[in-house]
This record gives C-alpha cells, structure tokens and sequence, in this order.
C-alpha cells in the first residue's frame, strides 16, 4: 500500500522580514523555485506516494492550488487551512485527514535532495517490528549517536536542545500520544523514543533549514556550486 504525506507550511515566517510581508515564506524563491516546490518535488517524484496533504495559510491557499492544482495523475493534492497555534495540534488536524495509519512528513521550508522512497524502504523493513522513523541529518547525527543502539534512539534530548536536526519522519498515527504537553514536534519524538518506538535513519545528503534571508542566500549558492545532487524540475 502507497503512503499519504503531510507537508507543513503555514508558518508566517517573521525572520524573513519584509520579504514576507505580501507572500508567505515558502514562495519565496531560491534558485529560481519557490521554497515549497524542493520537498514537494521530493514527493512527487516518489513511487510509493498516493496523496499529498499541503498545511497552508487560508489566505495564501490559491497561490499554492495554482502552483500545484489537484496533483498528478499518479499522486493527489489536498490542501488544509486550518489554524492552530501548536504545531502538535496543527499537525493532528492534518493527520484526522488521512486514509492510512503511517504517513510521511516533511517541512515546507526546508531543501533537501533526499530520495524518500529510500527512507520508506527503510521503514517498511521494519514495519513487522513497529517503529517509527525520524530521518535525521548528517551534519549533527554524531551528537545522539552515543544514545543509538541498532539505530533505536535511547533518549531523543541531548547535550544541546538544538544539537540534532530532524529533516522528516514516517510515522504511524496510532503510536502517537496526542495530548502530550509541549509544542515543539521533538516532544512527539521524545515520547516515542522512550517507549522504544522510534529508529533513525541516517540521511547522509544536502539538507537546509530556511529560517532567514542569510539561509537562502546560502542555500541558492549551495545549489549553484553544486552542493546538491540535481533538480530536474519536471512536473
């Protein structure tokens, strides 16, 4: 069975300054693409994805059905507007919308040449076994990694709140505890590590967060200087 993916991208982006004042972060371009169009392509790309669940700001959701319609022929494009002020429970109102237990999630701000149906591989693997997967990046991976037996994560805090970097997740509705305390989605990580539920899998390619104006100038140069393996922008 195909999986169904959320993307979440219906953060304001503040950091970015004017430069969000009319648009919303994720249409902002780099290297002539929008920022939402890198972890999109990653999905469409995929053969193991059947539907897309696009997190949007009700007031930007036309810019985003122009740019992606109703999907493919092959993958399906929903969109959900609904504010939440946690992240947790913006997420829950996404994954209500799913057909299917085990969902991937990816970050409408970030880019990254990950090849997803290498990490759903991975998870279906260890479908008999029950866990969940948090793909983590190579850049900070070593900081846990005293905390990671046979790749299951022992405790998901370190030394350093801010010392690991989650790029995305497969993760099964049903494991997840819904009315932890917290906001921030490592809190969701946390618990299942602790209840032995969760693996990593070890991205060990180009990823980068977009927070400020600094990031996509870094990004847009990574890209140019051949940082990243190729985009070929075919939708």
């Amino acid at each position: 069975m195909n999986l169904e993916a959320i993307v979440l991208a219906g953060g304001n982006g503040e950091r970015m300054g004017d430069l969000t004042k009319d648009k919303p972060k994720h249409l902002l371009e780099v290297n002539g693409r929008a920022l939402i169009d890198y972890p999109m392509k990653i999905l469409f790309d995929s053969k193991n994805i059947e539907r897309i669940i696009l997190h949007v700001q009700e007031k930007y959701k036309n810019k985003y059905v122009e740019r992606f319609g109703d999907g493919t022929e092959k993958i399906k494009v929903d969109y959900n507007t609904a504010f939440n002020p946690r992240i947790i429970d913006a997420l829950k109102n996404d994954v209500d919308k799913l057909k299917t237990d085990s969902f991937i999630l990816l970050f409408g701000d970030a880019i990254t040449d990950i090849n997803i149906d290498k990490v759903i591989d991975y998870y279906r693997k260890l479908n008999e076994e029950k866990y969940n997967v948090i793909i983590i990046s190579p850049k900070t991976y070593q900081v846990i990694d005293s905390e990671i037996h046979k790749n299951i994560i022992k405790s998901f805090f370190t030394r350093k709140k801010e010392s690991y970097e989650v790029c995305g997740a497969i993760l099964n509705k049903k494991d997840i505890n819904w009315n932890i305390v917290g906001d921030n989605l490592d809190v969701i990580y946390n618990d299942l590590s602790k209840r032995k539920k969760l693996k990593a899998y070890r991205f060990f390619g180009y990823y980068k967060n977009i927070n400020t104006y600094k990031d996509l100038i870094e990004a847009e140069n990574d890209i140019k200087n051949g940082k990243t393996s190729s985009f070929l922008w075919v939708f």
